[in-house]
Formats: C-alpha cells, structure tokens, sequence
C-alpha cells in the first residue's frame, strides 16, 4: 500500500506517505470487531474529504462548488496570522489584560467548564467505551470461534 502511494506521488520519502497509510488502514472495516479501528477507538465514523477540514459543518453542507470553496477558506485568517494573534492575546493575558481591558480573573471564570459540557464530554466518554466493550466482545467471539475451527481441524487429521 506504501509502495503504491509512493508510486502515486512519485517519491521515494516512505515516511511522507505513512500518515495515509496509517489512515486508510486504520478507517477500513474490521470483520473481526464490526467496525472500523478508528472507529472502535474513538467511537465515531472517520470524517474525510472536507468534512474533516477546519470548515464549520454548516458552512459545509452549503458548498457546491470550487469558488464557494475558495470564498470560504479565505474568509479564514492564515494559520500564521491566527497563531500571531493566539501569541498575542496569550502575551496580553499572562500579564493580566487583555486588548479590551478585561481582568484575567474575569476571564479564567469564563473558560471554566459548565455543567453541560462536562455531562456531554462524560456522555461521549461512556460511548467510546461502549463501542471498546463491543469491539473487544467481537475480538473475543472471533477467537473462540477460530479455536473452535482449529481443534475441529486438528481432530480431524489426527485419524
């Protein structure tokens, strides 16, 4: 599958490819759990295309063409001027102000979690770990299964 995606993009950097690699191996479904392993670990369906983009699903459901595309992403400020502004406003907190003069204090009050989003994030962490269990219990009727088969087979040949 390296090789091939090498092939594609005419390159010998092995390393460059692997991230795809990894990805399509990783999203492909699994017979043994049911799903895929993205899908066992995380406990949602791998988003690709541009629906694993920085885009909002809202914007996204409404593109139908390049341009609109285009249009959108350059609403969007550079990573490097987004990050140049992070820095700053990150710079203006640790010194306990910000370009609006709010108080730091003011502002760590804000970014404490709320109740709901704290029951959302336990809610989700409870399906990820319902979607483990039932890959795991897959993994485990799948063994017992190919034992099963491998003693039946061994029995056999043993006559």
């Amino acid at each position: 599958m390296l090789t091939a995606w090498m092939n594609d993009n005419d390159t010998n950097e092995w390393s460059d490819g692997l991230p795809f690699v990894q990805f399509a191996k990783n999203t492909t479904y699994h017979q043994g759990i049911h799903r895929s392993p993205y899908e066992a670990m995380f406990g949602i369906k791998p988003k690709r295309g541009i629906s694993s983009s920085f885009l909002p699903g809202e914007q996204i459901a409404n593109i139908e063409t390049e341009e609109q595309l285009e249009e959108i992403a350059n609403t969007f400020k550079t990573e490097e001027q987004l990050e140049k502004t992070v820095n700053t406003f990150e710079e203006n907190l640790s010194n306990g102000h910000t370009e609006n003069h709010i108080s730091k204090r003011n502002i760590e009050e804000d970014l404490q979690p709320t109740t709901s989003s704290y029951q959302a994030l336990t809610e989700q962490h409870e399906f990820i770990s319902i979607k483990r269990s039932a890959a795991k219990e897959n993994l485990v009727l799948q063994a017992t299964k190919m034992l099963r088969t491998s003693k039946k087979n061994s029995s056999c040949s043993n006559w």
